[in-house]
């Protein structure tokens, strides 16, 4: 019996995804979550700026904030496929009471997933009115996702919340 070059090529092709697949690493990030968590609360300062590579420890790569009820990341974003990959086969479920940051490096992607309090919740960059804008630091421009490279997060107080937002210093 002879089996067509067509066949091979379709059986190798879902032998490479399936490989890929499983292969591919990544982790819900609980310790880490916690101390990012702390650091925010009770360390990070209103109007203070800090490096996503500080909180993380992980410095190439992109990060991305998914808000709530965001389960995937745009397509137009690089990595976007691996991350949406990683999210669907982990079975991350987006709802009201939660945001995370996805950091995709090569081969890993992290979620890092917190719970929204007064003390700990995000602001996306299309919700940001302009008394937010005056809290935010000189030459800050909020990002949905950015290179690890440039990425930071600051800190402000509205209405009795505090508020993440993510972006880089342009």
């Amino acid at each position: 019996m002879r089996i067509s070059s067509s066949f091979t090529q379709g059986i190798l092709l879902i032998n490479f995804l399936f490989i890929s697949l499983t292969s591919m690493t990544g982790c819900k990030s609980k310790g880490k979550e916690k101390m990012i968590e702390e650091y925010i609360q009770n360390d990070l300062k209103v109007g203070q700026v800090v490096r996503v590579t500080d909180l993380t420890k992980v410095t190439h790569g992109m990060v991305c904030t998914l808000y709530p009820y965001q389960s995937y990341i745009d397509e137009k974003v690089p990595q976007s496929v691996h991350i949406n990959a990683y999210l669907k086969a982990s079975g991350y479920i987006a709802d009201e009471s939660h945001w995370a940051f996805v950091i995709a490096e090569t081969e890993t992607v992290n979620l890092y997933q917190f719970k929204r309090s007064r003390n700990l919740d995000i602001l996306a960059s299309h919700e940001i009115q302009s008394e937010h804008k005056t809290k935010l630091p000189e030459h800050f421009k909020p990002a949905n996702c950015a290179s690890l490279e440039n990425a930071i997060v600051t800190k402000i107080e509205s209405k009795n919340r505090f508020f993440l937002i993510m972006g880089e210093i342009k």
